[in-house]
């Protein structure tokens, strides 16, 4: 997310579409790895496009 975030501000013409699969990949077994990955992409997510809100698209597929 560093790499993406010093890319959308060294260049303010930049807009980026974040395109993440819909669930993680881990077993249903370990559901509680599957809750925690998705709050970590989505608190990733959030702290990259809060301050670009007009540049970044994030969707899952």
């Amino acid at each position: 997310m560093d790499v993406l975030s010093a890319g959308l501000q060294a260049s303010p013409g930049l807009k980026l579409a974040i395109c993440v699969p819909r669930l993680p990949d881990f077993v249903v077994a370990r559901a509680n790895r599957v809750r925690a990955a998705l709050a970590q992409r989505k608190q990733a997510i959030g702290t990259l496009a809060l301050p670009y809100r007009q540049r970044v698209a994030a969707f899952a597929r």
